[in-house]
């Protein structure tokens, strides 16, 4: 393993502080392996096929997981399936498989991928202002990719997520799906990596490589996948040879190591999950009893119970981690089947509930809005998780219960994220999302955050997580804080009070919430949404209301609309206003009264970490006196066709009365109103005022 001790993911209880501790739980941990002669009980197979593209990526010595390309160096045998030169068949043993030190790199730059962005510029999005110079072609300039080399399981230029997928054996099954030329040498690399694995294990304890959740993933690999990696004896998996054995001992070993984390009463959130699921599928994979199954079910169970919320939305309010649940649980539940074991009563219902609300997480694209740490996931993914899931019937989410609420109204979708930080615990890596939104209209995306950051550590990671870096509301460049009644520091404890207030009439729909989450600068923040009931027409209203004893002292705010990089941003009206416009599809307006209206650069990380250039439009203004108030809209350009005869009216920036759904805007049934001197082409400037 490593020579430095990295510590166990965020939320994990394990203890890994002091060498004097380490080796104590290194010494609780480690036994001698048990003998292990017999064979599998049960063969379970994976719902889940591997890419046998990476696979051969793998082979070739490119360990490409959770968006980033680490090198390993290993050296292969002759193919014993293909013949020598001499034109003879080698036999039946596999390859010989070297794994050896690779030399040293020195450290390699971040990667700048389909942009003009620099590393540097991660530290200006913290403030909200982000430098890409020029407009460029796409282009991929690959970095140098860190290296790996046999002894270091934790290389520090690896990302967590990247460390997850590689400590958790998510490798196994992309080797497996490997066939052709390349299968037997793909067996012979996941047999060496895993036998490296527990020797490694056994010579040095390190905390992250125990931390439940990952143990967890690791095993349900390894019993999935144990098929694979040991020889056959016809169909009965009789484990004969010496390595072998040491597999099914460390199978076993590994099993019982899980069984006591689960014990631990601090062990909850996606942690607790994933390790009870690993356990489930340990046991029945060494042929527990269908007693001791249904015990490990029903923690799962209870888990699952106290994690989702009413409307089907995981506590850690992330659709990224909504969609691996779901995943794992279908997979769960079809290896059951399979085997006649039992499962608890409800459990197919709540798999059913977390699919609807992740349903309702997508925009019309399919892709899933970026919040909490959801990077850019392709619609292929999501659609093959959800396709294993009946459709079921649910009209919204609830904003006051799981944390979200959508506006939809015809062929525009609005996303908003109202749930504070979740705890640690959760699952959730600390994005300070709360109060933004993203909005779609077709298959075309317009405002989203800027996204998560998955290829390598560094300050891109950090930067994407703040409040700057989301479609929402900063004061003095902070986001909401988690705040309650006190002072000092003990105001940070809990989140702050939130009101939410949603009412849908003839179509049209209201959204307003209410929250304390810049006490710190004696403010609070109201936001207000509308729909309209064509989808044409979506406005916002922001109030900053100072709290007693503020003083009269202004504060800066901004409000921040981040752009798809599909999307071009052009000032209109001398930059009084906002142009939008899509690849495909008419443009909207943007305007915005009681603060300025500015077009700014952004980012946008892409799938697979590309950091792609974008743009956004921030409205920012001061915040004095008793009250200060800011109006936006975005507005879809109506083309005016030949015998129009619809007045020449300017349109109201001014957002519906959430008090009085009846007294929106007047006609508001019908498209905004274009002003005098509309283009041909349907293009057409706002009138210079409201």
């Amino acid at each position: 393993m490593a020579a430095i001790t990295r510590m166990p993911p965020p939320g994990s209880p394990l203890p890994g502080a002091g060498d004097r501790l380490r080796a104590l739980a290194h010494r609780w941990f480690v036994a001698p392996l048990p003998d292990a002669r017999g064979g599998l009980k049960r063969v379970l197979e994976p719902l889940r096929p591997g890419d046998p593209h990476r696979g051969v990526e793998m082979v070739q010595g490119h360990f490409r997981l959770a968006g980033q390309v680490v090198e390993a160096s290993h050296k292969l045998g002759p193919d014993p399936f293909r013949p020598d030169e001499d034109g003879m068949a080698r036999g039946d043993d596999e390859p010989d498989i070297e794994l050896t030190p690779v030399p040293a790199q020195p450290p390699a730059p971040e990667p700048i991928l389909d942009d003009t962005a620099r590393p540097e510029d991660a530290a200006l999005l913290e403030g909200g202002d982000v430098s890409a110079e020029g407009e460029t072609p796409a282009m991929v300039f690959n970095a140098p990719t860190p290296a790996l080399s046999r002894p270091d399981w934790l290389p520090d230029e690896a990302s967590d997520a990247w460390l997850v997928a590689w400590q958790g054996f998510q490798w196994l099954g992309h080797l497996r799906a490997v066939a052709g030329p390349h299968g037997s040498r793909a067996r012979a690399l996941a047999r060496a990596l895993v036998f490296e694995w527990i020797a490694a294990d056994r010579a040095e304890f390190q905390p992250y490589v125990w931390s439940p959740g990952i143990a967890g993933r690791r095993l349900a690999a390894l019993s999935m996948h144990a098929n694979f990696l040991i020889d056959a004896d016809d169909d009965r998996l009789q484990a004969a040879r010496t390595d072998d054995r040491r597999l099914m001992a460390a199978l076993r070993q590994h099993a019982d190591r899980l069984e006591r984390m689960v014990k631990w009463r601090r062990l909850d959130g996606i942690e607790r999950i994933q390790a009870l699921r690993g356990l489930w599928m340990g046991r029945a994979a060494l042929g527990a009893g269908r007693r001791r199954l249904a015990r490990i079910a029903k923690l799962l169970m209870q888990a699952l119970e106290r994690q989702i919320h009413a409307d089907g939305v995981h506590q850690s309010r992330s659709p990224v981690c909504q969609l691996d649940l779901v995943s794992d649980l279908v997979e769960l539940k079809t290896i059951a089947a399979a085997h006649d074991a039992d499962l608890p009563a409800g459990f197919d219902e709540l798999i059913s509930r977390l699919a609807a609300a992740l349903r309702l997480m997508r925009h019309r694209d399919g892709v899933l809005a970026l919040f909490n740490g959801t990077p850019e996931i392709p619609a292929a993914r999501v659609d093959q998780v959800l396709g294993h899931v009946p459709a079921r019937g649910m009209e919204r989410l609830d904003g006051a219960v799981g944390g979200f609420e959508r506006l939809a109204a015809r062929r525009t979708t609005v996303l908003v994220d109202l749930g504070l930080p979740a705890p640690v615990t959760a699952g959730q890596a600390g994005f300070s999302g709360f109060s933004s939104f993203e909005m779609s209209t077709g298959r075309e995306r317009l405002v989203v955050n800027c996204g998560a950051y998955v290829a390598r550590p560094g300050p891109w990671m950090q930067a994407v997580t703040q409040a700057a870096a989301h479609s929402g509301v900063t004061v003095e460049d902070q986001g909401p804080q988690r705040v309650e009644a006190g002072s000092g520091e003990r105001r940070r404890k809990a989140g702050p009070p939130v009101t939410i207030d949603r009412r849908d009439d003839e179509g049209a729909q209201w959204l307003e919430f209410t929250h304390h989450g810049f006490r710190d600068h004696g403010l609070v923040h109201a936001r207000r949404f509308y729909l309209g009931p064509d989808g044409d027409d979506l406005r916002g209203e922001d109030r900053f209301i100072a709290l007693p004893g503020r003083g009269e002292a202004p504060v800066r705010f901004a409000l921040r609309f981040h752009l798809h990089p599909a999307v071009k941003a052009l000032p209109i009206q001398g930059g009084a206003a906002v142009l939008v416009r899509p690849v495909h599809g008419p443009g909207w307006y943007v305007r915005a009264d009681g603060a300025s209206i500015a077009i700014e650069e952004s980012v946008h990380m892409g799938h697979e970490g590309r950091v792609r250039p974008a743009q956004q439009v921030v409205v920012s203004g001061v915040a004095e006196g008793a009250e200060t108030r800011v109006r936006w809209a975005f507005q879809q350009v109506q083309p005016r066709g030949e015998g129009d005869v619809r007045p020449q009216g300017g349109f109201d920036a001014r957002p519906a009365r959430i008090d009085d759904p009846r007294r929106a805007v007047p006609a508001v049934t019908e498209a905004p109103s274009v002003p005098q001197g509309a283009e041909r082409d349907g293009i057409a400037d706002p009138p210079a005022t409201a």
